[in-house]
């Protein structure tokens, strides 16, 4: 998996960087990683349950998050669809049978992690049997998400990722930054050669109610960008405390925009069958 070399990094950040922080009804520290992420190290191993699930509130095991997208380059709404060896957009008015139209995030409940801090998750499309695996992070400190990075989506490698701290408050600001190698690089928006970093900065700006799939519910808006030697990019996130990202607006480094819009929350009987 593509998520490997991350995973390794994860790994040697954790031995290395451990904070003293521990939280007193639990059976384990937070611990930093990537420029500040915290993660939760346990005091033991061998235990019986997901140790990095068990204490979620959003990504709970066996919940599935559904994301509609509207992707916009030189004026024109676009989709996607995947051919035999790739894929290719399909303009809003051209779509078919094979389209994409959605994307789905899985959490997967699993005994055994061997995603160091976090909670595995799969990405999977409408059209699609098959699906991708990744992570995400949360707990008490932060929630911190890997993107669905899959064809079209591969261009979300080079924003900043969904990634909130506590305590929610405007004005608060976090920063983190990211190597990123030259496999996600594609001629539809960027080549480079080796591994760059990507410096990104957080605020939160605005608490507000917005009009969403689900009625007008509390958001955080939070602003985030991404400085690297290949250019600029930028998320805006809005975040609700129960839902998690309900909408998220990238601006691509080829000054395309991709805005994804949560559309249905399921607790899935048998998310293996689903996802």
């Amino acid at each position: 998996m593509r998520i490997r070399y991350f995973f390794q990094v994860l790994l040697i950040s954790t031995i290395i960087s451990c904070s003293n922080q521990k939280d007193s009804n639990s059976n384990y520290r937070l611990t930093s990683v990537l420029d500040g992420i915290l993660i939760e190290e346990f005091d033991s191993t061998g235990y019986e349950i997901p140790l990095y699930n068990y204490n979620n509130k959003i990504f709970t095991e066996g919940k599935r998050f559904t994301y509609s997208y509207d992707f916009k380059k030189t004026d024109s709404s676009y989709f996607f669809k995947l051919t035999n060896e790739d894929w290719e957009l399909v303009p809003a008015n051209e779509v078919d049978s094979i389209t994409v139209f959605t994307v789905s995030l899985t959490v997967i409940p699993l005994l055994n992690q061997t995603n160091e801090g976090q909670t595995l998750v799969s990405y999977k499309f409408n059209t699609e049997p098959t699906f991708s695996m990744t992570g995400v992070i949360e707990n008490e400190a932060n929630i911190w998400v890997h993107p669905p990075r899959n064809a079209l989506f591969k261009i979300l490698e080079l924003n900043p990722f969904p990634y909130v701290k506590y305590p929610l408050k405007v004005g608060n600001k976090w920063n983190w930054k990211l190597s990123i190698g030259d496999h996600w690089a594609d001629k539809r928006w960027k080549l480079w050669q080796g591994r760059i970093t990507n410096k990104f900065s957080y605020e939160i700006i605005d608490q507000s109610k917005i009009e969403t799939q689900f009625g007008l519910i509390n958001c955080y808006e939070i602003f985030s960008s991404a400085q690297s030697e290949l250019g600029k990019t930028s998320l805006r996130t809005w975040f609700n405390d129960e839902l998690g990202f309900v909408k998220l607006e990238y601006i691509n480094i080829d000054n395309s925009s991709l805005t994804l819009y949560l559309t249905d929350v399921k607790e899935l009987d048998d998310p293996f069958k689903t996802m």
